[in-house]
């Protein structure tokens, strides 16, 4: 018979004078009940931003090439630059928490510098980095980095650098310095709020800029030729031709999803017209329910694509006589149309609320009635291309943009709603490639901007809010 029998005897507790000892049994839990524990590899390096505190320092960083097995070593002006390598960061922003004060470094046997700082995430520092940076009166210092340290919020993480002043630098020194820089990129702060690596090479930041500068001049042009002081709105204005075939301003439309899109799209510091724009209002024929490329692309409701409103007619303001709420798009004179959805389905009512029968432009010339109801130039009716012919080779040669209206589909072609691959401009194949969720090429991008001059009013209406909001993509997936 065994000493202990487990199934009929329980073990005694210990017990230290009168008060026995609880036993603590390991919590132990199966892997199929869910718990409270957070998965942080999956939390954005933006995350920890709002933690780094301190004072705004810009520098030039020089990290040190390492291979594997390799040893951080500090900065030496006498090695020879095949063995200490560095990549360049020019404009890096750290953020100071300990200002620079007087020590004396023992090593060098003289009063120096010394002080420390935070890194924000993507940097990658060592032991021994140089940096370069203002220390007043104009006079540049070399510092280099004594330690490094880790910080981390979750899976987000930062390093605190501690760092001291080895000499103060002239242009011999700074040159000698870049000779031994095998690459040079450029840090953007403003890419970590989006949780985007903040270096880019030489190449990426003057696309960068070329994109900034269109995405301003683009706003600019569009608020100077529709936005109208008078009526603080957009309005897209009809040019006719008098008998001296002077032009002159025949109609106006008023398109609610154009200033939806703009309204939603910019912020009012872009530009400072921005608040001014008011949006009228057209409730009454419940238009709020439309679902057009403008709310799917701003929206990201990309799976709704089967079911937009495609097609567009404009009709006269007039049909909004019976709407008497403020603002209401009858009372403003100057507006003669309103862009409104076509009701394709008859079983789909829910745009049933305004009558289309009233006419509008009864007057007008065959070929500009044509032109605003997007008849103009017809839809293509070509024979489909030989199977031989790449669609790539199709797209190098695709337009650069259809003519809005081209075959009655609103803003953008019929080729773009069916992904016709032969078919497509470029700024539909990039539209179509945002939605899919592939990066869009910044250089064909900017093809298209350079071409904006060239178009003509309809164009500039419709295609720079899609241009705007192509750059903003483009930007975030550098």
């Amino acid at each position: 018979m065994p000493v202990i029998d487990n199934e009929t005897e329980s073990p005694v507790p210990f017990t230290h004078g009168d008060n026995p000892v609880k036993e603590t049994q390991p919590n132990i839990v199966s892997p199929d009940v869910e718990s409270n524990l957070i998965d942080t590899e999956r939390l954005d390096p933006a995350h920890i931003l709002v933690h780094i505190g301190g004072s705004r320092w810009t520098i030039n960083y020089y990290s040190q090439v390492l291979a594997k097995g390799d040893q951080p070593q500090h900065y030496n002006p006498n090695q020879p630059a095949p063995y200490q390598q560095y990549i360049s960061i020019d404009d890096m922003m750290i953020m100071v928490d300990e200002p620079l004060t007087p020590s004396f470094d023992s090593e060098l046997n003289k009063a120096t510098l010394v002080g420390a700082a935070t890194v924000f995430p993507y940097v990658k520092v060592n032991n021994g980095d140089p940096f370069v940076a203002d220390i007043g009166n104009g006079r540049l210092g070399l510092f280099g980095v004594t330690a490094v340290t880790m910080n981390s919020i979750f899976a987000a993480r930062a390093h605190r650098i501690t760092y001291k002043l080895l000499f103060l630098l002239d242009d011999q020194k700074l040159a000698s310095l870049n000779e031994k820089v095998v690459k040079k990129t450029f840090f953007k702060r403003d890419f970590l709020r989006f949780g985007q690596n903040p270096l880019l090479v030489e190449e990426d930041v003057d696309l960068l800029r070329r994109l900034n500068e269109h995405e301003s001049g683009l706003l600019h042009r569009f608020m100077h030729d529709f936005f109208k002081p008078r009526n603080n709105t957009l309005l897209l204005d009809i040019i006719s031709l008098d008998e001296n075939n002077n032009p002159f301003i025949y109609k106006s439309i008023y398109d609610p999803f154009v200033t939806y899109a703009i309204s939603s799209i910019t912020n009012i510091q872009d530009h400072p017209l921005l608040p001014k724009i008011r949006v009228l209002n057209i409730e009454g024929g419940s238009i709020s329910l439309s679902k057009n490329i403008w709310t799917a692309l701003i929206r990201s409701e990309f799976g709704s694509f089967s079911y937009l409103d495609r097609y567009m007619k404009v009709i006269s303001q007039r049909n909004f006589a019976s709407n008497p709420s403020l603002a209401s798009v009858f009372w403003i004179k100057e507006v003669d149309g309103v862009m409104y959805p076509v009701n394709r389905n008859p079983y789909d009512d829910r745009l049933k609320g305004v009558s289309c029968a009233t006419p509008l432009f009864d007057e007008l010339p065959d070929e500009l009635g044509e032109m605003i109801l997007g008849k103009l130039l017809g839809s293509f009716d070509g024979d489909l291309p030989p199977e031989e012919v790449s669609v790539e080779e199709l797209v190098a040669d695709a337009p650069l943009y259809h003519p809005v209206n081209k075959d009655m589909s609103y803003v953008l072609s019929e080729y773009f709603y069916n992904k016709d691959p032969y078919r497509q401009s470029k700024l539909e194949l990039l539209t179509n490639q945002y939605i899919a969720g592939q990066p869009l090429e910044p250089r064909e991008l900017l093809r298209i901007c350079d071409d904006v001059v060239h178009w003509g009013n309809n164009e500039r209406f419709y295609y720079i809010p899609l241009l705007l909001i192509l750059i903003k993509v483009t930007k975030r997936t550098m």
